[in-house]
């Protein structure tokens, strides 16, 4: 098994890069590792950050913190969930309160030194369609390597690789809850690789409280899906990342949770745990 050397970087705190968050609120990450057998000189190190909420591009309107960032982020793979949808000059918010960031924010990233996005979450679709293509396009454009969106649900669910002189990385992200009636990918509609989370019989999708303590479960077919695109990576790659973006807490909203402070939001709920074991396996 080859040796990974991970730097658990914190969130970034940079007002206008990052938002401050516990993981367990945000996100859980695994790592699955090929059987191949390699040198200590070859370790990988991989350094994995929350999300970027970024609304600028920083080197322009924060240029003083572009340094401390990349003196953080060190190694062959530099991760972070992309919690913003890409928007062209002119193009805003029709309804509602969301993230939009503009095309050169991307080039910002890059000079941090990110090579690895994660673009599944609920704020990917706040400029529905529209944002979901133009963040993919971007990305491409900068040739970042990406999972957890796509013009359809087959793109979505597709892992990206991200190739570097030690091995191949692969990516396969998802996101549950809050996310935009509309904003999951379909067999002909772009969006995101949602995972649903079901109550017994009713979807939970994190915007209202539940009675009782629900038997959280993903979605067989759902799960099925990412679960064959993690076997597909394994055949591709030395290494699988596995990213979820959450915002389902059992028999509470998101919302209780995070402005009660609840002991919850510090901790993966149990569902999220048992997930992640079978992701592993």
């Amino acid at each position: 098994m080859k040796e990974i050397t991970p730097q658990m970087a914190t969130m970034l705190k940079t007002g206008q890069f990052a938002r401050t968050a516990c993981p367990a609120l945000l996100f859980a990450i695994v790592c699955a590792v090929g059987s191949a057998v390699w040198a200590q000189s070859n370790a990988i190190t991989i350094t994995l950050t929350g999300q970027s909420m970024i609304r600028s591009d920083i080197r322009v309107t924060a240029p003083a913190e572009v340094p401390v960032i990349q003196a953080l982020l060190k190694g062959d793979v530099i991760f972070t969930n992309l919690e913003s949808a890409v928007a062209e000059k002119g193009e805003t918010i029709q309804e509602g309160r969301g993230f939009l960031t503009p095309p050169e924010a991307l080039d910002a990233l890059k000079t941090c030194g990110f090579n690895l996005l994660a673009l599944s979450g609920n704020h990917a679709f706040d400029l529905r369609v529209t944002g979901i293509r133009n963040t993919l396009r971007e990305a491409d454009k900068r040739k970042m390597v990406h999972a957890g969106t796509g013009n359809n649900l087959g793109a979505a669910v597709a892992p990206g690789y991200l190739h570097t002189p030690k091995g191949t990385v692969a990516l396969i992200a998802s996101a549950s809850g809050l996310i935009t009636p509309g904003g999951s990918a379909t067999a002909d509609r772009p969006g995101v690789n949602e995972l649903r989370v079901e109550a017994g019989d009713k979807e939970n999708e994190a915007t209202d409280d539940l009675p009782g303590a629900p038997a959280n479960t993903p979605n067989l077919e759902d799960s099925q899906r990412i679960l064959q695109s993690i076997r597909d990576a394994r055949q591709h790659a030395d290494l699988v990342i596995v990213y979820q973006h959450n915002h389902v807490f059992g028999n509470h909203s998101f919302a209780t949770i995070f402005t009660e402070g609840m002991e919850e939001r510090l901790a993966p709920n149990d569902w999220l745990k048992k997930w992640t074991h079978e992701e592993i396996d």
